[in-house]
């Protein structure tokens, strides 16, 4: 998903509904920070592995932290 769609996807919503992220093992958290990565397509990747890999050289994107996840 792109910003520009996420952006028009939001906008649709009430402004005061909360945005979450899944939570370490189970439920849902709060979105605690954000930082810009460069990622790249996975090759084979497997069904319990995500579709995209850290790569200098890849295309920009955003990667949205859950509390769970502020320690990586």
């Amino acid at each position: 998903m792109t910003v520009h769609r996420l952006i028009a996807e939001l906008r649709k919503l009430p402004p005061e509904s909360r945005v979450v992220v899944s939570g370490y093992e189970d439920g849902y958290d709060d979105i605690s920070r954000l930082i810009s990565v460069c990622i790249a397509p996975m090759p084979k990747p497997k069904p319990y592995v995500g579709r995209w890999e850290t790569e200098e050289s890849g295309e920009p994107a955003i990667f949205l932290f859950g509390r769970g996840r502020d320690e990586e």
